[in-house]
């Protein structure tokens, strides 16, 4: 009675959304974890990181609204960006050669095997001068910790697999950056992009329909 619990303002601080952003944060290796209204929210509130001048590489595969987002609102500030065979390591090496300054390194959704093979070079290429930002929307902490690997920050769609029954719309941010920290957590206080107190959320299937569909994907086809 009488003692402050650290929550005045639902905007900034409730505690469904701190136990939510906990919670997420540890499945992913992160120190910081922020929950927002949407996928593209997350990926907007990472975006203001970039100021006119700054060059961001982009999946050429990316997601459309995150497309949309850089080529018709960053773009129009000066920002520029070029999309990128991520699959191809010699592409995103020579796509970080030609920038002109360094910026974000955006990362498509992918599978382990895959991002495995080329993180060493990824990582190279992305922490050299710049940051590298994975989309784990699909492939989920379940099946990989990009934050372990070469990534700044990871970002989610949690209408997708980590909220796994459509009934929620969310996005989230993870990181073990200090600085990204607090950039993220200034943005969806000021913005109020943070996602309001969702107890639907937790709830997910972030292991049991990504492994549902990974043994999909490898079982043999029947004629």
């Amino acid at each position: 009675m009488g003692k402050h619990k650290g929550f005045d303002y639902g905007r900034t601080r409730n505690p469904t959304r701190v136990s939510l952003e906990t919670t997420i944060a540890s499945l992913e290796g992160a120190s910081h974890g922020y929950a927002f209204s949407s996928g593209m929210a997350a990926a907007d509130a990472v975006l203001r990181l970039l100021r006119p001048g700054d060059h961001l590489l982009i999946p050429d595969d990316a997601y459309g609204g995150t497309y949309r987002l850089v080529s018709s609102i960053y773009a129009g500030s000066g920002v520029t960006f070029s999309p990128v065979e991520l699959q191809s390591p010699d592409a995103l090496a020579a796509a970080w050669a030609r920038r002109d300054p360094p910026g974000v390194a955006g990362d498509a959704e992918q599978s382990e095997a895959q991002y495995h093979r080329h993180r060493g070079r990824r990582g190279g290429c992305a922490r050299s001068q710049g940051r590298c930002i994975v989309d784990n929307t699909f492939a989920t902490p379940y099946l990989q910790q990009p934050l372990g690997w070469v990534a700044d920050a990871v970002v989610h769609s949690s209408t997708k697999y980590l909220g796994g029954h459509s009934d929620v719309v969310g996005g989230f941010v993870a990181t073990n950056d200090e600085e990204l920290g607090t950039h993220l957590g200034f943005v969806q206080n000021s913005r109020r992009g943070g996602a309001e107190p969702l107890r639907l959320l937790p709830r997910g299937s972030a292991g049991s329909r990504p492994s549902r569909s990974v043994s999909t994907a490898n079982a043999p086809t029947r004629t």
